[in-house]
Formats: C-alpha cells, structure tokens, sequence
C-alpha cells in the first residue's frame, strides 16, 4: 500500500477526529484523493529516503497539547537557553502551549491558529490558498488537511520587536511513530520590525515526521529577520530513531519591506524545504542564506523560487553546503523576473564542499527573465577542501585536522553569522561542523 492510500486510510479511521469539522479540510480531502502518492518521480521530490515514503509506517498524530502537559521531557531546561529577555512561544507536537509561552514584548498578539480559525476561518485558510497557488504539492495539501493547531502572530504597526521571537516546535517523548502536522502565520505589520527565530527540538525515541506550513507577511516599510534552526543540540545522539523534516515556506514582500531568510540544517535524517517568496511591490528586498551540513546517508532537498514581481526589487541567495560520506543535497533555485519588474536586481551563488567521494551534491540554478532592465547573475561551484590552503596552513605549523576545521569554519561563517540566534546555537553549529572532519 503506497503513502497515499495509507494515509486515506488512516483518516477513515476516524474522520472527524483526524481532520476536524471544517468544510475546508473536505475540500482538501477530495485534491488529495485526485492526486498522484507522493515519489520521487514527482518533480517537487528530489530524492527521498525509502524508510520514509516507500515503507511508511507513521501515525497521524492528532491527540490535543493536554497531554503533553504532562510529557517527561523537562521544558523549563530546554527554556533556560534561551536568552532571558526573549519573547518565548512553544508548541508541543505542533498544538500551541499557552502555559510556556512567555512574552516580555507588548506590541504583537500571539494566538492558537485553532483559536483563530474558530473566529476567522475562511480569512486564514485563504492567505494560505492564495499565496500557494499554483505552488501546491502533495505535502501542502496534507498539512492543510492533517493540521489541528499551530502559532498565529500578528505584530502591530509602528512597532519596533527589540527583544528577538523565539519558536520553539518541540516533539515530546511520543509511544509510537508520528506523523506531525502544524501551521505558522505571521503578519509584520506597516513601519514595524522583529527579529525571529524558529527551533525544532526532538526528544521522541521513536521514528518523527514533521510538517510545517509556515506563511510571513511584510507590510509596507517592515523589516524581518527570520533564522530557522534544523538541529537539536540537547538531543540524544546514541539513538537510531529518524528524525524528518517538510517545510513549505512563503514570504510575501510588500512596498519597501526588507525580509532577511536564514537557514541551518545540522543532522536532520531527511529535510525537505520549499520555499516561494514574493516580492509584491516596489523597492521590497529579498536576503536568503542556507547552509547545510549532512553526513551519512542523510538528504537535504532545497527547493527556493523567487518572484520580483515589480520594479526597483532586490534579491540575494547564498547557499553552502558541506556533504560528508553517503549524504546528498540537492538545490532548486528559481529566479523569476517579471516583466513589470524594471530596475530590479537579483544575485544567486551556491557553493558545496565534498568531504568524501561518495557525498552528491547537485545545484540547478534557474533564471526566468521577462525584462531587460535588470541585472541579475548566478554561480554555482562543488569541489573539495583546496590542497593550496590546506599545505599553507601546514606550512605555517597547522596540524591537518586543524587546517581542516579551520577552513570548513571559514567556509561556512558568513551564512552561520547572519542568523539572529542566540550565540550558543551558532557555536553548536560551528562545534558540529567541526566533528565531520
């Protein structure tokens, strides 16, 4: 039986309990049921691994945050990492917990997206409709209609979020595999900014999948800094569960908004992360940088797509990678320059470093260009650590296991510095990456 037909069974289970009484969630239902199962011959899936697509064997999680309330895992601990002047909101196996949430800010509203719904259902499940059209894939429309909850946040105009936004998605101690759905919507209102960063923390013994629909909004004259973190450094390393990650991302642009994207993926077995991003109006600008370390037979599967949508816009990506033994990471990366989009500048370079012969890494970098008063280039380089460096340092009395790190660092710092987390979990990074050699 493939993904599909286990999941449609799942839900017959029990339909309401699963999926909800939302006539939206019908909707869904019946284009998933039209759709082909997920596999990789399907363009939006690169690659994935058998154990978990082929051979699925999750649960639909769909129990409510009370019984989390009362998991063994110690959130107060996890809690006291994070700066102590942060605005904190947690959600546990992806239903929001008001009881952890702490916030030391007061102009932005935080709410269960359950809770928003219920006053404004048809209002929040068409942002999400309208901004992925033409963008949907099997796993969107699942995660519309698996997911029970998830955070809204709106931050007030003219508001100025000097202490950071910390979320937190945590996975407690669960007694079987799961299959986790949950959705994110933030809206930055008009002359606003905010710093935010997002965490996921896994402590399951058991097999995870996690799915995340995760939708930001720049207002007029907003400035964001959103960094999204795929590593748990208090996680447990001796265990042989797989841990799984499927994130859609939007961000829509508005008229002279500036939205800074910051990625680290560190250890996740399989990440799967598409990203659109809109640059609605006039003088909006787009920063992205990601970085990926995988080893073993881990897959990193990066999908991005950008829109300059209308003149005067700006987009940068920076992605770098450093593969290590069976790992793969491949890189999708659209640019797609409307023809109202005068003026407009965009700028994509990926760069990979193979730490062993058997690590793949591959980069297809796309330009789609509808006017020619515009720049915009694209570059692309995979190859190993340069042995020029590596018999400079040694030369200058560098051990070669020290040269290494020292150039993997290197390598890597101008993505892992432009996160707006805390300095520990960049050094966790910095620590990581330093173990592959």
């Amino acid at each position: 039986m493939n993904i599909k037909d286990k999941i449609l069974t799942e839900i017959e289970k029990d339909k309401e309990n699963t999926i909800g009484v939302f006539a939206q969630k019908d909707e869904y239902l019946k284009v998933f049921n039209k759709m082909n199962t997920i596999s990789k011959d399907i363009e939006k899936f690169k690659e994935y691994p058998k154990w978990l697509f082929e051979n699925f064997n999750y649960e639909i999680y769909k129990n409510d945050y009370n019984s989390s309330l009362n998991s063994n895992v110690n959130i107060e601990n996890t809690l006291e990492e994070i700066p102590k002047n942060a605005n904190i909101i947690v959600s546990i196996n992806g239903y929001f917990i008001k009881e952890y949430t702490k916030l030391v800010s007061s102009d932005f509203i935080v709410l269960s997206i359950a809770d928003k719904i219920n006053k404004d259902c048809y209002g929040i499940e068409n942002q999400f409709a309208k901004f992925y059209e033409g963008n949907e894939n099997q796993l969107f429309i699942l995660n519309n209609l698996l997911s029970r909850d998830g955070i809204y946040i709106n931050i007030s105009s003219n508001s100025k979020i000097d202490t950071p936004i910390y979320l937190l998605n945590i996975v407690d101690e669960l007694d079987n595999n799961y299959f986790i759905n949950s959705r994110k919507l933030i809206n930055v209102g008009s002359n606003s900014s905010v710093n935010i960063v997002e965490i996921d923390l896994v402590y399951s013994q058991f097999d995870t999948l996690y799915s995340d629909l995760f939708l930001l909004h720049l207002e007029e004259n907003s400035n964001a800094n959103y960094s999204k973190i795929f590593f748990n450094p208090k996680a447990n390393k001796s265990l042989n569960n797989k841990i799984s990650f499927v994130n859609n991302c939007g961000y829509k642009i508005d008229k002279n908004a500036n939205l800074v994207v910051n990625t680290i993926t560190i250890g996740t077995d399989y990440n799967k992360n598409d990203s659109v991003a809109k640059l609605e109006n006039a003088n909006s600008s787009l920063n992205h940088s990601f970085f990926a370390l995988t080893n073993n037979d881990k897959i990193v599967d990066l999908k991005s797509t950008i829109y300059h949508k209308a003149p005067n816009t700006q987009s940068n990506q920076l992605i770098k990678v450093v593969a290590n033994d069976n790992s793969k990471m491949y890189f999708d990366g659209k640019i797609v320059i409307e023809n109202k989009s005068e003026n407009s500048s965009a700028t994509q370079n990926s760069r990979a470093i193979l730490l062993s012969n058997d690590a793949k890494v591959h980069f297809q970098p796309q330009l789609e260009i509808y006017n020619d008063d515009i720049k915009a280039t694209h570059g692309s380089a995979i190859g190993n650590l340069e042995d020029d460096l590596l018999f400079y340092l040694q030369s200058r009395g560098i051990d070669n296991e020290i040269a290494k790190k020292l150039l993997l660092t290197a390598f890597a710092l101008d993505v892992i510095n432009q996160s707006a987390a805390a300095n520990y979990l960049k050094e966790y990074a910095v620590n990581e990456l330093a173990e592959s050699v």
